[in-house]
């Protein structure tokens, strides 16, 4: 009789002590996913008000009061919910802002002005803030009780151990008083556990291993819609109603526990319910011994866990998938590539190949009708991938406009090629949002098996590098990735690790003469960069120029080849008397005049070399001065109050008109070299630089003509009125020392360089 309380109360303990942390833990990741729910419908509430959507903003509202009393029940009914419930007022006062900001935007039907947008974008920044801050708080408190939890638990199995032990010590007491203290024992102990089985969500089991007889309890049947009488006391009664594929692994589990190799048991079961659906059950158990260390008796619950799993479940579709389309996310696309490639690698004649998108009319989209038709594009364009692909075939948005499919098992280029043919004809058709119908584009860069590659991030930056040759060829249509493209790559690669490590010993400053075109005397020089390689030699800069624009490395090189030219202005005027002091010009790229210690740095170059500001000329391309016209004309701005002169280089070759010209603060225009070198074979190109030649003479701005290599066309410039010139009629780039002689040699005239 001690045995059965003792095994009575083991099992009593064990069962209130699973049936608390199954609570718990429903109610953490309830609470979790109501939050992240109230956030979705925030978002759906913005995009409904500003497309004037009232019904729909009336639809989400009714969503968003239930999610909002469903997380009010599920905290108040956690007896620990330890203070959540707090915050409870705090959203439901933010969600009441947001709703009153929707209403004064669905006034204005789908028209509302830009400071009803920015209050109504603003209160949903400030929901999600809200959410994302209440998601980190419950996921702390859960993460802190479930440790107290599994504590007590050990606790509950050692108590329950020292119970037993006490109670058989209790059998050496006189014959009397023990006979009265365990039948007292046994009452109370009977007692409570008919008050807790009856009041338990958990469905309790006993195995009797002598007899190979389970007890179930009545709620034991009941969690799997099974009657009083519709059960026997077998084990196969429980074992033909868990998933197939997990019997093995039960029994295998039951079995270490009975042989002492595991402490207790707890198991996530698949189970059959007689409404023929699965259910997903918790099964813990522990074990009871007798004096010899045999195993006696099994003893567990076992708890319906279909709602966490679905919970789980949801989270992790969260993880791994778009917010906004519903698409796989990045994270979850690259473990599907890992997969291919590990499938292709172990069988070639298994073939994948990744189509990287680019959408040619995004940002249009997102600048000019505004964020919310923008992310209404992103969902049309993946549910137009969801009704072109396969089933097997996999889309996913890494971000913004840049959307990737995996096409598994196809049958080489030529599916591929027809593929991506459909589908830039899918998504070339125009998308209906609401009041706005929006023509979008693709350009995609296709990446096959079959090239060598091992690793996800590497077929990725190649279908990258290919969609750019696609968006260069003219957009709307495709490229694959071949030897060339990934030669070329590699040698782009290392020509950017070459000129990191060369930057400041590599770099050489040439110099160009710049010259009057009635003597062909200098008046300063144009600074160009070389790169002097150690193993591939002199590199002209349109070599590197433009890879280092793209990585960032022309603001540390413009830095460079800016002091370096200013010193060697500073050390010539140190040298023998030269007459007129020359001038200095340094190009300065569109990413030098954006950085934000650009003018800082000229202020600090002209300080330490001593230079006056007008003899330095910095000069900046037509097209970098156009693209970006406001910030770049302020710190033209900031540069002209140094007293730095500032000339238009390459002018005639970008967008802008000749009107705009008395816009910035410039001194000088350099008429682009393709006017001279065809003005004398061209009468167009003649009448070009005629023009640009007289728009200096009105402006007031010096003309300086470029790519001077004949005398005939020195002097028919010079005839329609420009000043200056430069080119090889005059010199080549000269190295320091040959600029050096140059200035000491004092016959200018108009000759030809060596």
């Amino acid at each position: 009789m001690l045995a059965l309380t003792a095994v009575a109360g083991l099992a009593l303990g064990n069962h209130l002590l699973i049936s608390q942390s199954t609570e718990q833990q429903l109610a953490d990741t309830a609470a979790i996913i109501l939050v992240g729910r109230q956030r979705v419908i925030s978002q759906r509430v913005v995009y409904r008000a500003l497309w004037g959507d009232a019904q729909g903003v009336t639809e989400s509202r009714e969503k968003w009061r239930l999610a909002h009393e469903h997380l009010k029940n599920t905290l108040f009914n956690d007896p620990e919910h330890l203070g959540r419930g707090t915050r409870l007022n705090l959203i439901a006062s933010e969600r009441e802002r947001l709703l009153m900001a929707a209403d004064t935007a669905l006034v204005a039907n789908g028209e509302p002005t830009p400071q009803v947008s920015a209050q109504l974008r603003s209160r949903g920044h400030a929901f999600l803030d809200l959410m994302e801050d209440t998601v980190h708080s419950f996921e702390e408190i859960a993460v802190t009780r479930l440790e107290g939890l599994q504590r007590s638990e050990v606790m509950l199995l050692g108590g329950t151990l020292l119970l037993l032990l006490i109670e058989v010590l209790f059998i050496f007491e006189p014959a009397t008083r023990a006979l009265r203290n365990q039948w007292q024992a046994l009452a109370r102990s009977a007692e409570r556990m008919e008050f807790a089985i009856r009041g338990s969500r958990d469905g309790l089991w006993d195995w009797d291993l002598a007899a190979d007889r389970v007890y179930f309890s009545p709620r034991w049947k009941q969690l799997l819609g099974l009657k009083e009488q519709a059960v026997g006391d077998a084990p196969h009664e429980w074992f033909n109603r868990v998933d197939t594929d997990q019997v093995d692994d039960l029994q295998e589990r039951l079995t270490r526990l009975r042989a002492g190799h595991d402490p207790h048991l707890s198991i996530q079961l698949r189970m059959l319910h007689t409404d023929g659906q699965w259910r997903w059950m918790l099964c813990r158990a522990a074990v009871s011994r007798d004096e010899q260390g045999q195993a006696m008796r099994l003893s567990g619950s076992l708890t319906d866990i279909s709602q966490l799993k679905a919970a789980q479940d949801e989270l992790i579709q969260q993880a791994h998938h778009d917010r906004l389309t519903g698409l796989p996310n990045r994270e979850r696309f690259i473990k599907e590539l890992q997969g291919a490639l590990r499938r292709n690698r172990d069988n070639p004649d298994d073939h994948f190949a990744v189509l990287f998108f680019d959408f040619d009319r995004f940002k249009t989209v997102n600048d000019s009708l505004g964020h919310p038709v923008g992310d209404a594009l992103l969902i049309s364009i993946a549910e137009r991938f969801r009704d072109e692909l396969r089933q097997h075939d996999i889309a996913a948005r890494f971000g913004g406009d840049e959307f990737v499919i995996l096409l598994n098992d196809t049958a080489g280029a030529d599916e591929t090629r027809l593929a991506a043919d459909r589908l830039l004809a899918a998504l070339a058709l125009p998308h209906s949002l609401g009041k706005h119908t929006v023509v979008s584009t693709a350009s995609i860069g296709v990446v096959t098996d079959g090239l060598g590659h091992t690793q996800a991030a590497d077929v990725l930056r190649d279908a990258d590098a290919a969609m750019y040759k696609a968006k260069a060829a003219g957009k709307n249509n495709h490229r694959f990735f071949d030897r060339q493209m990934h030669d070329a790559a590699v040698d782009r690669l290392r020509t950017e690790n070459d000129l990191r490590t060369g930057l400041d010993t590599q770099l050489e400053v040439h110099y160009q003469p710049i010259v009057t075109l009635s003597d062909g005397r200098p008046v300063g020089f144009e600074a160009l960069v070389r790169w002097n390689h150690p193993t591939r030699g002199l590199i002209a800069p349109d070599h590197f120029i433009p890879m280092a624009e793209e990585t960032g490395l022309i603001v540390p090189l413009g830095a460079r080849v800016l002091r370096e030219a200013c010193r060697q202005l500073a050390q010539w005027d140190r040298g023998p008397s030269l007459g007129r002091q020359p001038g200095i010009s340094v190009n300065c790229s569109k990413r030098q005049l954006l950085d934000p210690g650009f003018t800082g740095l000229v202020r600090d170059v002209l300080d330490r070399t001593g230079l006056a500001p007008g003899r330095l000329t910095l000069e900046i391309t037509e097209t970098a001065v156009m693209e970006n016209s406001e910030d770049i004309a302020e710190v033209m701005a900031q540069v002209r109050a140094m007293g730095v002169r500032l000339a238009m280089d390459d002018f005639g070759t970008g967008y802008s008109s000749l009107s705009c010209l008395h816009r910035f603060p410039i001194n000088s225009v350099k008429m682009d070299r393709s006017f001279v070198r065809r003005m004398n074979r061209d009468a167009s190109f003649a009448a070009v630089a005629q023009t640009i030649a007289d728009l200096g003479l009105n402006l007031k701005l010096d003309i300086v003509a470029e790519g001077i290599e004949e005398p005939l066309q020195q002097e028919r410039l010079r005839t329609m009125g420009c000043l200056y010139g430069q080119g090889y009629l005059f010199a080549r780039p000269l190295s320091s020392e040959a600029a050096t002689l140059y200035l000491q040699d004092g016959n200018h005239s108009a000759r030809r360089a060596a």
